[in-house]
């Protein structure tokens, strides 16, 4: 910071006027020092709240390297007529047999995005795709959608937590799986040609 003003001093000279560019980085510098202590001022003064503000940065330092910016944010979809982030998806593409190798290209295995809506279903569709009137729930609501292919799920934040514990135990169970079929496969009649 003394460097900053020091400079603007030497800047000042010719004209009267520091140059705005040195301005601008004077601006900064005073913002920076002023976060860095109201920082030492909350650690020393209120340290559950330093506590606090630490787990939240380091969360949303995680997030953002799991996360691009649109998935989120949300965003108003005219089409659906709620907004939504955009979807996170699977490097693998479907593996669905009854599709074609193309057809299975174009479709993430897995994916998954937060809708919000301002109303909800009080009962099933009926027969002929259409919600009964006056069935509907009006309020906010926030919910993932989880893709598995061309299959879309609707389920809570709290059930969607719950999925993924779930989805990393299969995980280790399937990798368990995948070794006893490969043992297994030894005697194929692939193996020995």
């Amino acid at each position: 910071m003394q460097n900053t003003r020091a400079r603007m001093l030497a800047a000042v000279a010719p004209t009267g006027r520091p140059h705005p560019l040195l301005a601008a980085e004077a601006a900064e510098d005073d913002k920076q020092a002023a976060y860095a202590s109201a920082d030492r001022y909350i650690t020393r003064e209120h340290p559950e709240v330093a506590a606090f503000l630490a787990e939240d940065r380091a969360r949303d330092a995680e997030r953002a390297g799991l996360l691009t910016v649109p998935q989120q944010t949300l965003t108003y979809d005219e089409g659906l007529g709620a907004h939504r982030t955009a979807p996170i998806d699977s490097a693998m593409r479907d593996i669905d047999d009854e599709h074609t190798p193309d057809e299975n290209a174009a479709v993430p295995l897995l994916g998954a995005e937060v809708v919000v809506t301002n109303w909800k279903p009080s009962e099933p569709l009926q027969e002929d795709g259409m919600f009964r009137p006056g069935t509907a729930v009006e309020g906010r609501f926030t919910q993932l959608w989880l893709m598995y292919g061309t299959s879309t799920g609707t389920v809570s934040p709290a059930k969607a937590r719950e999925i993924a514990r779930e989805m990393r135990d299969f995980a280790a169970r399937l990798e368990a799986l995948c070794d006893v079929a490969d043992e297994i496969a030894t005697d194929d009649y692939e193996a020995g040609a």
